[in-house]
């Protein structure tokens, strides 16, 4: 027994991590590196889902049908895919026969001339897995007695899958990118008094995207929703937006060794910039009750 109500009794988890470091002196004496960087992609099991689409005499019957608006048709076609077999009534939520016909209406209503349509379902498994890395990088280097530079750079960057579209051409690679770059450099003017100059520059990138096959007569794919097939076509219904933080430090101090006491002055200076989108469904939704309110709006 491998499944238990269709779920795997050891379903996947993989969670490796490679990497190493190396370093050394470049200048003896002088000047040093180091460099350390990590990989680590985890795996998961494949998240299921069903939806409901019409069989290949389901599709050829629509076809036949006058009308129907084509482009709908073949967008739904093209995105659906076809049902193998007709699914059974009895075990459905949405029934195997919805009815199609200019009567068809949100409100229920039917006309003679109403023809059923066989549907089934298609079942669907989308992948999970999220990939890490990390990566820091240090320089130091010795002037003099009096002045050493330090250079510094951290890495951290994340891609997951986003499925939260369908069909899978909508599926897309949500990158989360950090970096820190620092360059500081140390002055002493006597055993007591040190100066400190810095600049940092830290950065964040987080953008989740909408893949845009095209829709005719649109500029973009928008959401569709057909709750009779318990469907919803389209790239993440909160996609496109993006988050990006830019922060620059510039910062100087100087530490005064006064007998027991120690004073410590200087500036810190800090600029922010951050652009950013995040409109809700700003590639609007459309969404039709029955089958057959789609296909004839």
């Amino acid at each position: 027994l491998n499944y238990v109500q269709d779920n795997p009794l050891h379903p996947r988890y993989d969670n490796n991590r490679f990497g190493g470091n190396f370093g050394g002196p470049i200048m003896k004496n002088k000047l040093f590196f180091f460099v350390d960087y990590e990989y680590n992609p985890i795996g998961n099991s494949a998240s299921g889902g069903s939806v409901f689409a019409p069989t290949a005499a389901g599709w050829n019957t629509l076809a036949g049908m006058s009308g129907i608006n084509q482009t709908s048709l073949n967008q739904l076609k093209k995105y659906l895919g076809t049902a193998g077999t007709a699914a059974d009534p009895a075990t459905t939520p949405f029934g195997a026969y919805p009815l199609v016909g200019a009567g068809n209406s949100s409100l229920g209503l039917q006309t003679p001339n109403a023809v059923s349509i066989p549907i089934g379902q298609i079942t669907t498994a989308a992948p999970s897995y999220t990939n890490n890395e990390a990566a820091v990088a240090s320089i130091d280097y010795t002037l003099s007695d009096k002045d050493s530079l330090r250079g510094r750079f951290i890495l951290n960057r994340q891609g997951s899958l986003d499925t939260t579209g369908y069909p899978a051409v909508f599926y897309n690679i949500v990158p989360v990118n950090a970096y820190v770059a620092t360059f500081s450099e140390y002055h002493d003017f006597s055993p007591s008094m040190v100066n400190e100059f810095r600049f940092g520059y830290n950065r964040l990138n987080q953008f989740y995207g909408a893949p845009n096959p095209g829709w005719p007569g649109l500029n973009q794919f928008p959401t569709v929703d057909i709750y009779e097939l318990g469907v919803q076509i389209g790239p993440d219904p909160n996609a496109p937006q993006y988050t990006i933080q830019n922060t620059y430090e510039l910062t100087d101090t100087v530490s005064w060794t006064v007998g027991r006491h120690t004073l410590r002055f200087g500036f810190d200076g800090t600029n922010w910039i951050s652009p950013q989108f995040f409109t809700q469904r700003s590639r609007g939704d459309y969404e039709w009750s029955y089958l057959s309110d789609y296909l004839f709006d």
